[in-house]
């Protein structure tokens, strides 16, 4: 890889332009010619403010602290509050309550995370850190992010990529990191679950000298133990620190870091007979594993370092730059199931390993501009945009033993797997993009936006010997109106677009076309005056058009064509002065087509995975007061998933329908002094269920979703 090469080349530009608008030196001429004194309006000071359940700022739909009741686009925010209340292990349980959003959709994964927005798949492209994407170019690694890394998780729904260039079309997930805090930080927490998982943590924080110049946050956890498969453990280590640097109040730096290992096995696919359908022999235990405990093994490290800049000259200009590089290497060895034979108890298996690995830059510079054309104000945002990804695959796909699923006998041996794909893969990007916020009337509030991006795509093929080279550019666009009324009532409408070009090449050698999106929204807001809380009603229209979904069985990329998606949303949030904290989120798909397809089965059909019903209740309770109650906390969780259905090619996916499930989770802890003691419980009533189906008519494979888990844990404060 020669990404080192380039890192320069890319962040040079970047940290001048920080250097020259923002060093200390020029900071204190700025501070000398202008009014110290004065207040200035806080433009995007950090990403998202507010605690609790409802929170009334976000930056990830603008990139600049917008409240959420004047922004014309549907953002979800999951608070470290709600993280915290729920007891979240992945960040496929921390979006359990989010309207829109689905991260479970194949039940138990300890692997990676699979998100879909609006009922569009966003593994590859949807998942952002601090601002700033996390590539996965080509489905060649995968990324599970730690929730107790996180401030909060911030969700822009519908295509994102006037302000983020390369983005999912339903949406994305900002994964905002823990920040250095300005008061004294201790915590430690130590627990275990009903598996036997094992899981510690640390989180400390506060200023590193008397003035406040220098403050810190060093956040950790140590996790290993058994999960409800047997052979699988989930094993993980993760280490951030962060340091801010305030030499004055106009100017920040802030550096974050982070390192993950990860070590787990693959989830397991079983046989559809058994699961989902009636078997002769029986039902298949949810504990069953068909892969090969000695040889399997999924295996990731990740870590990455990071910049954040923020100087503001006076009342009307500030500086921002985002800057991170980071590095993720996955080694993967699965054995799977294939077929299922006419005995219904014995299952083909094959032998797939793939080793992937990523090296990103990304930088983000952001100029803001507070003005006003008479009576008009105006909130004017200019980014430069610069992306480097260099991922380099190797995969190898061979047989392996048959196994009887009823009674397995592993250890067979098998010969090694041929390879069938060895790429090295780059890509490049820039984009330079405008958003105003203009305040026309004092009520009503227009957005627009537009970009231009230039992407140079390359793929090494060293199995063919071929190298392929693709050059794109698009502009795209976003406009919104929204009218905010006396009593905390926006009405708005908005329009989107988002392109995506696509890293590889299909098995003819040919590059793949970029997809593109697009979206109509409307809906309405209401944040009451009296009340701690929040809620939107959204109706949208998406359009996705040549995007690419990886075969379940050759894990080759397709360019299926066009799908359309239209829903509405329903969510809120509040947290009451009796104690009460209440979460809500509603999703009901009008319409889930595939419109287009290469495959004419698939036509008209409705999109895998995606439910037409979707909806969840939470609300949590603390006692206060001078009863013998006080410190007791309760809490629980209703979610509904509507039935779906799953993928299969050449015949009609209502083959592989999936049933509807309720889910109930609960929570009860007691806080006394420093300590607080919690006991967690995700499906509390152990339900049983198949969570997602796919493959042929003849050979159908299902996977189970998350059996009842337990965990209790004990938090010291200091």
């Amino acid at each position: 890889m020669n990404l080192k090469k380039h890192v320069f080349q890319y962040l040079t530009p970047g940290v001048a332009l920080a250097f020259v608008l923002g060093s200390p030196l020029n900071a204190q001429e700025v501070s000398e010619a202008g009014p110290a004194e004065t207040e200035l309006p806080d433009l995007v000071v950090t990403e998202g403010e507010g605690d609790g359940y409802a929170v009334p700022m976000t930056a990830s739909g603008t990139k600049t602290n917008t409240p959420r009741l004047e922004n014309p686009m549907s953002v979800s925010v999951v608070t470290s509050e709600a993280l915290k209340d729920r007891g979240v292990n992945d960040l496929g349980e921390a979006l359990r309550y989010t309207a829109g959003a689905q991260a479970e959709n194949y039940g138990f994964e300890p692997r990676t995370t699979f998100l879909r927005f609006r009922g569009f798949d966003a593994f590859e492209n949807g998942l952002y850190r601090d601002g700033l994407k996390l590539s996965n170019p080509d489905f060649i690694i995968g990324y599970n992010v730690e929730p107790f890394g996180a401030e909060r998780l911030e969700i822009p729904k519908g295509p994102a990529s006037v302000l983020y260039g390369q983005a999912a079309p339903g949406g994305l997930v900002n994964y905002v990191s823990k920040r250095p805090t300005d008061e004294p930080l201790r915590e430690v927490s130590a627990g275990v679950n009903n598996f036997g998982r094992v899981r510690g943590t640390f989180d400390f924080g506060g200023p590193l000298d008397a003035d406040g110049v220098w403050t810190y946050r060093l956040t950790g956890l140590a996790a290993g133990g058994e999960t409800q498969v047997d052979y699988i453990d989930n094993d993980r280590l993760y280490l951030a620190p962060a340091v801010t640097w305030r030499p004055r109040e106009e100017t920040s730096w802030t550096f974050l870091a982070h390192i993950q290992e990860d070590e787990t096995k693959p989830s397991q696919r079983l046989p559809a007979d058994g699961t989902l359908r009636d078997n002769p022999h029986g039902e298949i235990d949810t504990d069953t594993y068909l892969g090969e405990p000695d040889a399997d093994a999924y295996e990731r490290t990740e870590y990455a370092v990071a910049s954040i800049f923020d100087h503001r000259f006076d009342e009307a200009w500030r500086f921002r730059q985002k800057t991170r590089y980071y590095h993720v290497e996955v080694d993967d060895r699965t054995i799977y199931a294939t077929s299922v034979l006419p005995d219904q108890r014995t299952v083909t298996r094959s032998n797939y390993e793939s080793f992937g690995d990523v090296d990103g830059v990304h930088v983000d510079n952001q100029v803001f501009w507070s003005t006003t054309t008479g009576e008009v104000a105006h909130e004017v945002l200019f980014g430069l945009d610069v992306q480097y990804v260099e991922g380099a695959t190797q995969q190898y796909f061979g047989a392996a033993p048959n196994l009887d699923v009823f009674d397995p006998v592993y250890g067979t041996p098998f010969a090694a797997a041929p390879i069938f794909q060895d790429q090295d893969l780059t890509t490049r990007q820039i984009g330079v993009y405008l958003q105003d916020q203009v305040d026309l009337t004092d009520r009503l509030i227009l957005v627009v936006g537009g970009r231009h991006d230039w992407a140079r795509l390359e793929t090494e093929d060293h199995l063919a010997g071929s190298e392929t080279e693709t050059d794109e550019e698009k502009f795209t666009g976003r406009a919104g109106l929204l009218y905010r009324a006396a009593e905390g009532v926006s009405p708005y409408v908005s329009y989107s677009t988002s392109w995506l070009p696509l890293v590889g090449t299909t098995p003819a050698g040919r590059p793949y076309d970029p997809e593109t999106a697009r979206q109509f929204e409307a809906g309405v807001k209401v944040e009451p005056k009296d009340v701690d809380g929040y809620a939107s009603l959204a109706f949208f229209d998406l359009v996705r058009e040549d995007y690419l979904t990886p075969d379940p069985v050759t894990f080759a990329n397709v360019q299926e064509g066009e799908a359309q998606t239209q829903g509405i949303e329903l969510e809120g949030s509040a947290g009451l002065d009796n104690g009460l904290r209440l979460l809500a989120a509603y999703t009901y798909f009008l319409k889930s087509e595939v419109t287009e397809s290469s495959f004419a089965a698939e036509e008209g059909e409705s999109l895998a995975y995606t439910p037409e019903h979707q909806g969840s209740l939470w609300a949590m309770y603390d006692f206060e007061g001078d009863t013998a109650l006080d410190g007791l906390s309760l809490g629980g969780g209703l979610r509904y998933i509507g039935s779906t259905v799953g993928r299969l090619y050449a015949s009609s996916n209502d083959q592989a329908s999936v049933p509807d499930f309720w889910l109930v989770d609960a929570t009860v802890g007691y806080e006394f002094g420093n300590t607080r003691i919690d006991l967690k419980v995700h499906n509390l009533t152990d339900k049983e269920y198949v969570a997602s189906a796919f493959g042929s008519a003849g050979s159908l494979f299902a996977t189970y979703g998350q059996r009842r888990t337990v965990s209790a844990s004990v938090t010291y404060n200091w």
